[in-house]
């Protein structure tokens, strides 16, 4: 039991922490890129040869073990047909699991409301919800 109250308290304390918020951006877009991927049928390296990159780099964008400029995500995004935008959170709260393989969303346009983590997706004619855990 100790080890798990452990593990809470080091969680909590890297949540407070300028670092908990980048991953939480990367991992966000590791979310968006790999349920495009999948949506479109691509690998990463179709990817990677659509954004004019190395694929190496955007297996890292998807583990999330690597920042990247907005240009760079901008450049990712943009062969993957999506537009993003980062909102500030207007409330804290934990947010179930999103796994993109299991969804039924079809995105072209989408919004990442800060510590929330909603992404508002739309898709062509219609517009869908889901959210994602990124923190």
């Amino acid at each position: 039991m100790k080890v798990i109250q452990d593990l809470r308290n080091t969680i909590k304390d890297f949540e407070s922490t300028p670092e908990s918020r980048g991953l939480a951006l990367r991992t966000s877009l590791a979310v968006l890129v790999l349920h495009r991927l999948k949506e479109k049928g691509w690998s990463q390296k179709q990817l990677a040869e659509s954004a004019g990159m190395k694929e190496s780099f955007i297996s890292r964008i998807i583990y999330a073990n690597s920042n990247c400029t907005f240009d760079v995500a901008g450049r990712i995004l943009f062969a993957l047909d999506v537009t993003a935008e980062i909102v500030p959170a207007q409330k804290k709260k934990r947010m179930p699991a999103f796994d993109p393989a299991d969804s039924i969303y079809s995105l072209n346009r989408v919004s990442i409301h800060g510590d929330d983590q909603k992404i508002e997706a739309s898709s062509t004619g219609s517009a869908s919800n889901c959210k994602a855990a990124t923190r």
